[in-house]
């Protein structure tokens, strides 16, 4: 039996897709077994009584992909350049977990630093866990949403690749388990207080996210380029420095502001 959504090969008694979580669809044969034997309708009436005890149809659709989302970080982290751009091992929920994950990572290690861990000098700083874990959130979710727009741009107008953004943003995001184990140790160096590791993972959290950048632009064939691709690539780091420089700049002010009042 295969899911009808990505295609991957699930046993015959499975409620949900491993892969993507799909419910999967009785198939007729099994419908008519049923009608052919009285007793399984006495039973399914039975279970129909007894609904309220079965498992909660979303809560085994969460943990099915749960389950298969922990089996393609392991994966990916084995053989990073083998499995990385192969699309069949990277769903959307893949892709969103991970965004979220390093966005919430990233959150907490801003947190910590200006809120945790503050010195006895005047320009130390401490701020209200809303007032520096909300601005770090809000700034990662849309670091990662100018990253993938950017890369859209490019690859639509410098290779003229047709793609969707759904599908670009599956293929990027699902790039990034090494990100998230970065922006977790960021998170637990800046938890205890060692501000020189903290940095440095920081650093390379953004590095991996740029180097992704490069790994998934060259994943599309150019068709019809006018341009060369490389570039394309350079125009697209310049955009996204500067446009990030802007909101690093209106984050800055922000906290500045919340510091002052």
């Amino acid at each position: 039996m295969t899911c009808a959504k990505c295609g991957t090969a699930v046993p015959p008694e499975s409620k949900f897709c491993e892969s993507c979580g799909e419910p999967i669809a009785v198939s007729s044969a099994s419908t008519d077994s049923i009608e052919q034997h009285p007793s399984h309708q006495t039973e399914a009436a039975s279970t129909v009584d007894g609904a309220d005890k079965a498992p909660n149809e979303t809560v085994e659709k969460l943990t099915a992909v749960s389950k298969n989302y922990w089996n393609y970080f392991l994966h990916y982290l084995k053989a990073p350049t083998q499995r990385g751009m192969n699309e069949t091992h990277s769903t959307l929920p893949f892709a969103l977990i991970n965004s979220a994950l390093i966005s919430l990572f990233f959150a907490l290690t801003l947190y910590a630093q200006l809120s945790l861990h503050t010195g006895d000098s005047m320009y130390s700083i401490s701020l209200d866990f809303s007032e520096s874990f909300i601005p770090g959130l809000f700034y990662m979710v849309l670091f990662i949403a100018i990253l993938t727009g950017g890369l859209f741009l490019a690859i639509k107008t410098v290779l003229k690749t047709d793609i969707n953004f759904a599908n670009l943003f599956t293929t990027f995001a699902g790039l990034f388990p090494i990100p998230v184990v970065l922006s977790l140790l960021a998170a637990i160096s800046a938890l205890i207080g060692i501000g020189a590791l903290t940095s440095l993972f920081t650093a390379l959290l953004f590095i991996s996210l740029f180097t992704l950048i490069i790994l998934t632009y060259q994943f599309y064939p150019q068709t019809q380029a006018k341009i060369d691709p490389l570039y394309g690539l350079i125009g697209l780091f310049a955009v996204l420095l500067i446009v990030l420089a802007v909101v690093s700049d209106y984050l800055l002010d922000g906290i500045l502001i919340a510091l002052i009042i």
